[in-house]
């Protein structure tokens, strides 16, 4: 979710003065000859390389896939995500395998993980970052995450103004949860839900929370992650305050839950090399197998270990690792044949904004167009999921592309250039105040 351009040149350096006020490293020298790279990355596009846009864009179907599959009971199984697995029970265990193929909780997961991963990429292409550029590197995440997070919000207000307390026959107690706002709170629910403070018209929303305040302090992470000693400090520190902080993780922001996934994230383009090389020396079978078992445990560790907890730590955990080391793999990848594909890369570009405004769509279409169909037995059940998969897609898509090209890409821009702006007059006060 984090567009940037290359710049030409090699991979930086690793030393970091914070002495001299530094918090990044250097820039190598030019090399006209190189191809763009990152710590032995080749990338073509913004920050991502190929294969990381393709993947991002994948994981926003799949959320899509995973909310639409929980509107409508199934079997008369209201909650499949929610329930234990039971191998006995044919039904649910069709349903499982269908939430176990769009991980859309896990994929949050790997959407933070991939975040991480980003932002180091982009911290590694900063020639001299020092603390004065930290209000320009805020202005460019403001810009990348607000204006969106803003529409989505009046879209979802928009929707609940129409709708009012409407309910619907038929849907499963998952989607009665969402758009219950009275008409009179609706004003301030809207403003809480534009500064990320409430997801109440938007339930994609409640992530946006964890990437703003995860993009406030990932120059801290970043900068400990630079080590390995760091990353090896920082993992005992973030884990243990998964499993060991007091109270509510809501008193936390949830943050002593998701904050490893940024940090690891972050060590990734700076330390994954040395795991990727490992993993290219073993054999083809055993590297089918490694990606099989990472795959398969991101997928079923939900199920299997805590699925009636929406965020159980040690769950998260076991999704983080395997996502990270997915990411790892795609991002250290000489293979670019299907990531390169057009379309993946068009998901990835567009991923935002199909995160953030497939349940609006959906919900519309729940309210307006769901009473069209033939509901109440099992087969009629699926025949409606399925048209609802199809027709939130169809609108989502195309919606997303048209929001990319006309807000996202130009307030990317805005904020690129308002960032430069910043950094110029910080940087001449600076040299003011030395000389």
């Amino acid at each position: 979710m984090h567009d940037r351009n290359p710049s030409d040149l090699s991979e930086p350096s690793r030393s970091t003065s914070i002495a001299g006020s530094h918090l990044l490293p250097d820039k190598a020298p030019f090399r006209s000859d190189a191809t763009p790279q990152i710590g032995g990355i080749a990338y073509n596009n913004a920050s991502f390389s190929p294969g990381l846009g393709a993947l991002r864009g994948l994981a926003a179907v799949g959320v899509v896939m995973f909310h639409v599959f929980l509107v409508l009971p199934i079997a008369g199984i209201d909650a499949p995500h929610l329930e234990k697995f039971a191998p006995l029970n044919g039904p649910l265990v069709a349903q499982h395998l269908f939430l176990a193929f769009f991980n859309g909780r896990g994929l949050v997961v790997l959407f933070f993980v991939l975040s991480g991963c980003v932002l180091a990429m982009s911290l590694q292409r900063a020639s001299g970052f020092r603390f004065r550029n930290l209000p320009a590197y805020w202005i460019r995440r403001g810009f990348r995450l607000y204006p969106l997070l803003i529409l989505a919000a009046t879209l979802g207000a928009l929707l609940q103004l129409q709708i009012g307390l409407a309910e619907v026959d038929g849907v499963s107690v998952w989607a009665t949860w969402h758009y219950n706002t009275p008409k009179d709170a609706l004003p301030w629910e809207w403003l809480k839900n534009v500064i990320a403070y409430s997801y109440s018209l938007n339930g994609p929303a409640w992530s946006i929370k964890i990437e703003l305040i995860a993009s406030a302090i990932f120059p801290i992470l970043y900068l400990v992650a630079l080590s390995r000693v760091g990353v090896l400090l920082g993992t005992v520190v973030l884990v243990s305050a998964m499993f060991l902080a007091p109270g509510d993780p809501e008193n936390y922001f949830r943050m002593n839950l998701f904050t490893f996934c940024f940090f690891i994230g972050a060590a990734i383009p700076l330390h994954g090399k040395r795991i990727h090389q490992a993993y290219v020396r073993l054999p083809g079978i055993l590297r089918k197998i490694l990606v099989a078992s990472l795959v398969l445990t991101f997928m079923f560790a939900r199920i299997l270990m805590e699925p009636t907890d929406p965020r159980p730590p040690s769950v998260i955990l076991v999704e983080t690792i395997c996502a990270a080391a997915l990411v790892t793999i795609v991002l250290f990848s000489s293979r670019k044949r299907y990531s390169n594909s057009p379309v993946l890369q068009w998901l990835g570009r567009i991923s935002y904004g199909v995160y953030l405004l497939h349940l609006i769509v959906l919900f519309a279409l729940v309210h307006f167009a769901l009473h069209l169909l033939p509901l109440g037995g099992t087969s009629e059940a699926v025949y409606a999921t399925a048209w609802l998969a199809v027709a939130t897609l169809a609108i989502t898509l195309p919606a997303a592309w048209l929001i990319y090209g006309v807000l996202e890409r130009p307030l990317q821009q805005l904020g690129a250039n308002s960032a430069r702006v910043i950094d110029r007059y910080l940087g001449r006060a600076g040299s003011a105040v030395r000389s």
